[in-house]
């Protein structure tokens, strides 16, 4: 049985996990409930869908999600926000995504653990915040990524779903398509 982590931030700048393998919702089978105080559980909420289409192969597209350094250069909202430690990326299944980001004077880690890496075609990963998000939490989702040939680009379509509140949902749609806003700048500076 694979052991599930939401990382929470803890009264320093840096996160530290919460370990809740020993959660007596693990052991019956399909549950994917946890028992830490104040985490979600997945939710009947309609799918959070986001798509976009990127101007470049799907290797490339494929990588951005996969290296290190460019989710340093997409993921950060460009104005009112910087890193509180570089994020770390550890592209395998059951490897780690690692962000803390200070944003308007908040401090907050997301998290996320890749069940499925498909290189080029499907990433998925369960993506996990603690109470400090901006934006309600702690939070508990599963998201899927698609690369899918498109002419000369890309089509990328996103799926997520868990969400308990639909705000929170919201807030990630944005944060996606702005998150998808930072590929296209990075890419056609890499092309241009």
């Amino acid at each position: 049985m694979k052991s599930w982590h939401i990382w929470q931030r803890s009264s320093a700048t840096s996160c530290t996990p919460c370990v809740f393998a020993s959660c007596p919702a693990q052991t019956r089978p399909g549950s994917r409930r946890c028992a830490t105080p104040g985490a979600q559980a997945l939710s009947p909420l309609s799918e959070l869908r986001v798509e976009c289409r990127l101007a470049a192969a799907r290797e490339p597209v494929f990588a951005l999600w996969t290296d290190t350094d460019a989710w340093t250069r997409w993921f950060l909202p460009p104005e009112g926000a910087e890193w509180i430690e570089a994020p770390t990326v550890d592209a395998q299944p059951g490897g780690r995504v690692s962000i803390a980001v200070r944003q308007r004077g908040l401090d907050y880690c997301l998290h996320a653990i890749f069940t499925e890496i498909d290189a080029p075609a499907r990433l998925a990963f369960r993506w996990t915040w603690g109470p400090d998000f901006p934006y309600g939490g702690p939070g508990d989702t599963e998201a899927v990524v698609d690369f899918l040939p498109d002419g000369t680009g890309t089509h990328v379509m996103l799926r997520q779903c868990g969400f308990t509140d639909p705000a929170l949902q919201e807030a990630h749609e944005r944060g996606w398509n702005r998150c998808f806003e930072g590929m296209a700048r990075l890419l056609a500076a890499t092309v241009g």
